[in-house]
């Protein structure tokens, strides 16, 4: 799932996301082009959303709320 889309800053949708998968009963995804969510590294994670220019605050914010939601 992108964590960056539209306006509003990526941990907001991560958190969002998070909320939705948690009531899923059954989810598929297909991302040839993304490392899925379990295999994804800090590192990573911070690489996803570098081109957006957030203060660190934000990252680290993201980061913390995407680990979780694995």
């Amino acid at each position: 799932m992108v964590m960056a889309r539209g306006k509003g800053h990526p941990s907001a949708f991560q958190e969002r996301s998070t909320r939705i998968e948690a009531t899923t009963e059954h989810l598929t995804t297909f991302t040839p082009t993304v490392v899925p969510g379990l295999l994804q590294t800090e590192a990573y994670m911070r690489a996803l959303v570098a081109y957006r220019e957030l203060p660190p605050a934000e990252v680290d914010k993201f980061v913390a709320s995407r680990a979780r939601s694995d």
